[in-house]
């Protein structure tokens, strides 16, 4: 069974501070700029946001916020997300990563780390198959209600397109939003140059994880292809890691 949902006066009192701002978000879910929609599901401080691609928007967790926040990366993208917001000190949230790899897992510096994947189960990735990624995470559903119980909002950074990210991020989703959290994700499309196929991919999984969550914020990685014609290939995924890392 998952985990109960919770709708005590300490989730109310949180909800009433951040559903104004997270509404607007609900009323339009379409991909658009994360100047437009960072902001909305985090009652956050927003400053405003420049022409530039790089859509860089400093949010800050309210000192007033309170509540427990919690931001979970799912998959390589996402747990380099996680590792990018640590070294930047981001502060007020209690961070997560999950994953199919044990080895990107054990690169991983949140302080709470969960393999998805029965135990005896291949522990090297989910070979870019979403549904291994979504059968992965349903086969660990009660440790993951575990990571979500209690929460009052929950973040799910992630890169649609891979195998994990997609397939386990929707079943996270779910559980979180199940468990009575506010429930946004922050997640990236891939570059052109990845390929139509992991494109349809990422696509899938945004619809899908657009049906559980209370927000999405969708981060299209070719944009930073239009920033600089000096950035290098190689450096635009450490750049999307910095979006990521931004929009929460």
């Amino acid at each position: 069974m998952f985990g109960t949902f919770c709708d005590c006066n300490r989730h109310k009192a949180f909800r009433k501070r951040v559903d104004g701002e997270l509404g607007a978000v609900k009323a339009d879910q379409r991909t658009m700029p994360m100047s437009s929609r960072a902001g909305a599901g985090s009652s956050a401080r927003v400053g405003r946001a420049p022409a530039d691609p790089l859509m860089s928007i400093d949010l800050e967790m309210s000192p007033g916020l309170g509540g427990d926040v919690r931001v979970i990366g799912v998959g390589g993208a996402g747990g380099n997300a996680v590792n990018r917001m640590i070294e930047a000190g981001v502060t007020g949230v209690r961070f997560i990563a999950v994953n199919t790899d044990t080895q990107a897992l054990g690169r991983c510096e949140a302080p709470v780390r969960l393999h998805l994947g029965k135990p005896g189960s291949a522990r090297d990735g989910a070979g870019g198959n979403p549904e291994v990624g979504m059968r992965a995470a349903e086969s660990v559903i009660e440790d993951i209600d575990a990571l979500v119980a209690g929460a009052d909002m929950v973040f799910i950074t992630a890169g649609m397109g891979g195998g994990t990210g997609t397939g386990a991020s929707g079943v996270i989703g779910q559980r979180a939003k199940a468990a009575g959290a506010l429930t946004v994700g922050v997640v990236s499309l891939p570059f052109t140059f990845e390929g139509m196929r992991r494109r349809k991919l990422a696509e899938e999984g945004v619809g899908s994880l657009r049906e559980v969550v209370d927000a999405l914020i969708v981060v299209p990685n070719d944009r930073l292809l239009d920033l600089d014609h000096r950035v290098k290939l190689t450096d635009g995924f450490k750049v999307a890691d910095d979006m990521l890392r931004h929009g929460v």
